[in-house]
C-alpha cells in the first residue's frame, strides 16, 4: 500500500474520530436541564440541624443582645431551641407535591421563577394561604467563593402599627445560611419608617443526613 494512501486513511479516521465526538458534545449539551428543586437550597429533611448566633444589631454596628438557635427538622415542622430563655416553639414547613417548600401560610421557597442567566432582580409571587396580605418575593442566585446562593424576600407585612420585612440566603446543598428581619414603624399618617436595627440569624454548624 502507497504511503500516501496510509496518510489519507490515517486523516479520513481521525477526521471521522473528531466528528463522533463533536456530534456527542452537541447532543449533551442541548439536553434540556432538569429544573432544580428548592430542597436543593434547603434540605429540610428529618433529624437535619442548622444552629444560628442570632445578634439584634443596630445600623451603627452596636450589637445589643446575642444568643444561639437552633433549628430540628422533625415531620413537617422545624423544631426551634434556644440557649436565651421566652425562645423556642415550632415553624410549619413542607414539601409539597410540586417539589416546592411549604408553610403555614403558603409558598415558602420556589426556583420556578429563577431566570437563566441568574438574576438578582426580585419576581413577586402572590398566594392566598392563611394570610392575604403575605406577598412571597422569590429572589435570583448568586455565586460565592465558587458556592451557589440564592436569595429570598418577602413584602412587609402590615401591622396595626408596625411590619418587618424578611430576607433569607440559602447556600445550595446546606439552607438558611442568613436570615435577616428589618423592622419598619407605621406613624399615625400611615408613613412607613424603618427602623435603626434589625435581627441577624447567621449559620455557625449544621448537620445533615
Amino acid at each position: 500500500m502507497k504511503v500516501n494512501s496510509l496518510q489519507n486513511r490515517s486523516i479520513s479516521i481521525y477526521l471521522t474520530f473528531f466528528l463522533i465526538l463533536f456530534g456527542f458534545l452537541s447532543c449533551e449539551e442541548k439536553k434540556p436541564r432538569l429544573p432544580e428543586m428548592a430542597i436543593h437550597y434547603f434540605p429540610i429533611l428529618r433529624n437535619n440541624s442548622w444552629t444560628y448566633e442570632v445578634k439584634m444589631v443596630r445600623d451603627n454596628g452596636e450589637v445589643t443582645s446575642s444568643y444561639l438557635e437552633t433549628w430540628t427538622m422533625g415531620d413537617g415542622r422545624i423544631n426551634i431551641t434556644s440557649d436565651s430563655p421566652n425562645i423556642g416553639g415550632y415553624w410549619i414547613i413542607y414539601i409539597g407535591g410540586d417539589t416546592n417548600i411549604y408553610n403555614n401560610v403558603g409558598e415558602f421557597l420556589t426556583t420556578r421563577y429563577i431566570q437563566e442567566p441568574p438574576s438578582e432582580s426580585f419576581v413577586l409571587d402572590y398566594r392566598e394561604g392563611l394570610s392575604p396580605r403575605w406577598h412571597w418575593m422569590i429572589g435570583g442566585k448568586k455565586r460565592i467563593n465558587g458556592r451557589e446562593y440564592l436569595i429570598a424576600k418577602d413584602s412587609i407585612v402590615y401591622y396595626p402599627s408596625e411590619s418587618f420585612v424578611l430576607i433569607y440566603t440559602f447556600q445550595k446543598g446546606v439552607g438558611i445560611s442568613e436570615k435577616r428581619k428589618l423592622f419598619y414603624k407605621i406613624d399615625q399618617n400611615g408613613v412607613v419608617k424603618k427602623e435603626d436595627y434589625e435581627l441577624v440569624h447567621t449559620l455557625k454548624s449544621y448537620q445533615l443526613r
